[in-house]
């Protein structure tokens, strides 16, 4: 509930679970091996930039009859299940007792960078899922067995088809672990070198099969301006976002942040809130006094992620001027102190491909997590016990969010989706003929066409995600191509009945609607003057047909 994900009742997002779903439903229209989309971003396969291992599995639960926002929620429930296991696993290694590792656990599920990012959907899930990918590392590097090493292997593989960002942390945190955490005297260099074989092999393998499935190796660089804006500023770690933790809204300490004050998107300061780990954290460690080589370790592992989510310039409350409000990246001239990871964002492989550098904080709210653990497992005792669950009940206490909001939101969401669902996508499915070929227009980012499409039965050019609109406007027809949203400069109903007299396409949508915001907040609806333009001259048209619904236009 915490998470908003109750299938039949909450929904965790809107505009992402459409676009999963959209290609979950085109592989449950498939086969239940099928990996690539066929009926959006045609004519070409479409591979899924990201998030395919949970479209996958959402995909089967379609297959099996489960309602679309319902199996969303499952799926989404079936991470957040392993990701508990994980994290429980973990503190019992440390010797924690059964109920204070689940509370632990419960700690992880609901740290901000953990719970905050559903806007992001598969992003989300990686996060969370961090406590199971290194409760599987921890069991393959304490006893490195054939059966271990397949599971790290598949582990890895999973990984990079949830979720890129995750998948770097993923690969950078195992192999620091690996490197620091040593050979211990038992040990013999041949079977240290065994294990960085076998762990670069995995590494391999999931790169391998994730470039090959996509089909390049590399999307087109963002900007450093990109990944200064994105960095995460000081102060957002140390003061909470407003209406996200109740206890600090009670408390008058939350602050209210705006796009026209500070650089990036709300995502950059409603999810790196760290304090309460901190201090958290201090407190074990003067409680200790002594520290143990893996908390070392894994401190380190959560200062290397800090100074990677700072990115290219270290902000402290950095406020835009009045010229820039409206500009999200941070220009050079802006920059008061360069961190100096300017170079390895735009040089080193994976590094250039994480433009919103802040969510480093994820693997550093990870490491520091998992130091806790360690911490309060150091010791046995009475008053060792007494300090760990002080030492949780803390950021527990500062991290839970306002529950009210929550199921609120998530009600919306299910809501959105239902309303898409009976006001566009039934009556396209009247209006049109299963494996029909419809463009929507005119194209942009259209997270809405990802799901309407194969939900509908149609086959479409559109496709949401820039990473699957840059891929699938490579085999686009011309005429497709040039009425793309910001493109058009005068209405469009040459090259549209044109494309439809010549066969080129069987029916044009020009919706009522925004085709990326719609689903993340229904309607938002949206008729441009070339729109109507376009509707009234091909409504002069004698062979020309044009329907009107409630959302959207229909011209065959």
């Amino acid at each position: 509930m915490l998470h908003a994900a109750v299938p039949g009742w909450l929904l965790p997002t809107a505009g992402q679970a459409a676009w999963v779903l959209g290609f979950a439903q085109d592989l449950a229209n498939q086969s239940p091996w099928a990996l690539y989309a066929q009926s959006i971003g045609t004519p070409e396969p479409a591979a899924m930039a990201f998030g395919l291992a949970g479209a996958r599995i959402t995909g089967w639960l379609l297959a099996l009859g489960v309602a679309p926002a319902a199996a969303y929620a499952l799926m989404v429930c079936l991470g957040l299940l392993l990701a508990a296991i994980g994290a429980v696993y973990l503190a019992r290694r440390a010797g924690l007792s059964p109920m204070l590792a689940c509370v632990l656990a419960l700690l992880w599920l609901i740290s901000p960078m953990a719970l905050y990012h559903h806007d992001y959907s598969m992003l989300a899930l990686g996060i969370v899922l961090l406590s199971a990918y290194f409760a599987v590392f921890s069991a393959w590097l304490q006893n490195p067995t054939r059966w271990l090493t397949l599971a790290w292997w598949s582990t890895l593989l999973v990984a990079v088809f949830v979720d890129g960002y995750t998948f770097v942390m993923l690969a950078l945190g195992s192999s620091g672990l690996l490197l620091l955490s040593g050979w211990s005297k038992h040990q013999t260099t041949w079977l240290g070198w065994r294990r960085w074989a076998a762990h670069l092999a995995g590494l391999v393998l999931a790169y391998v099969a994730y470039t090959q499935f996509i089909g390049t190796s590399a999307y087109h660089p963002s900007p450093l301006s990109f990944f200064r804006g994105w960095g995460v500023d000081v102060t957002f770690w140390l003061q909470p976002e407003q209406g996200q933790h109740w206890l600090a809204d009670w408390l008058g300490w939350s602050t209210h942040r705006s796009m026209q004050d500070y650089y990036g998107d709300h995502s950059v300061w409603r999810t790196t809130f760290m304090l309460p780990m901190f201090v958290a954290l201090a407190l074990l460690l003067w409680w200790r006094r002594k520290v143990s080589r893996p908390v070392a370790v894994l401190l380190l592992m959560a200062l290397v992620a800090a100074y990677l989510a700072l990115g290219p310039a270290l902000k402290m409350n950095a406020t835009k001027p009045e010229a820039l409000r409206h500009i999200p990246n941070m220009p050079a001239e802006q920059v008061s102190l360069a961190t100096g990871s300017g170079w390895l964002y735009e040089h080193v492989p994976g590094l250039s491909s994480m433009r919103a550098s802040y969510r480093w904080t994820a693997l550093m709210s990870f490491a520091l997590w998992w130091a806790l653990v360690m911490l309060i497992g150091q010791r046995q005792g009475r008053l060792s016990a007494w300090q760990g669950w002080l030492a949780t009940s803390l950021p527990l206490l500062l991290f839970m969010p306002p529950l009210a909001e929550q199921v609120h939101d998530g009600e919306r969401y299910y809501d959105h989706f239902q309303r898409m669902t009976t006001e566009f996508i039934e009556p396209l499915q009247q209006d049109t003929a299963a494996g029909e070929l419809v463009a929507f227009l005119p194209w942009g980012n259209d997270f809405m066409i990802n799901y309407v499409a194969p939900a509908a039965g149609v086959n479409a050019f559109n496709i949401g995600g820039d990473k699957n609109m840059q891929q699938a406007s490579k085999h686009w027809p011309d005429w497709f191509r040039q009425l793309g949203r910001g493109r058009v400069q005068s209405d469009y109903a040459l090259p549209v009945a044109t494309a439809l007299q010549q066969g080129e396409v069987d029916a044009v949508v020009i919706p009522k609607v925004d085709m990326l915001w719609a689903p993340h907040n229904w309607p938002s609806e949206r008729i441009g003057p070339f729109d109507r333009a376009t509707i009234e001259q091909l409504r002069q048209l004698p062979e020309r047909q044009v329907l009107e619904r409630q959302r959207y236009w229909l011209v065959r």
